[in-house]
């Protein structure tokens, strides 16, 4: 009975490797980017220009966020979370809102340089505290 605990217990590690061995090389490519352009459903679907789109979620931590899966504004106010995104005329997305039971949870708002790279950030929350990043004209965050 010992060794059978001592094998069982072994199994979830192994178990694990083989998990990772499997799932991860299917992740070469992706790398990360904190100046990656806003998608919709796929990288090609760009928002209109000066728009105004309702998400339920968004991918990643990267900066600015990545909002994924669009729904209309109707379906968004029926869920207990969904974002809002505020998109100008260069159909960059230039500010980033959390709702959570119909209330703003927070906020992303997004400076460019002429060159598209992100300049500044400058998130908001709800209890007035501030998060505020530069970003050099390569999209390099300063410190």
């Amino acid at each position: 009975m010992i060794i059978y605990k001592k094998a069982n217990t072994m199994l979830f590690p192994i178990t694990l490797l083989v998990i990772m061995a499997v799932a991860v090389p299917s992740l070469n490519g992706c790398t990360f980017s904190q100046n990656l352009d806003t998608r919709m459903k796929s990288s090609t679907d760009t928002p209109p220009t000066n728009s105004v789109i309702y998400y339920g979620s968004w991918t990643s931590y990267q900066i600015p966020f990545v909002p994924v899966e669009p729904i209309s504004q109707e379906e968004a106010q029926k869920r207990q979370s969904y974002y809002v995104g505020y998109y100008n005329s260069s159909k960059q997305l230039e500010r980033f809102e959390k709702y959570l039971d119909g209330k703003l949870e927070w906020q992303d708002k997004y400076i460019y340089w002429d060159n598209r790279k992100l300049k500044t950030r400058n998130m908001i929350k709800t209890d007035g505290s501030e998060i505020n990043q530069n970003f050099d004209s390569n999209g390099n965050i300063m410190k």
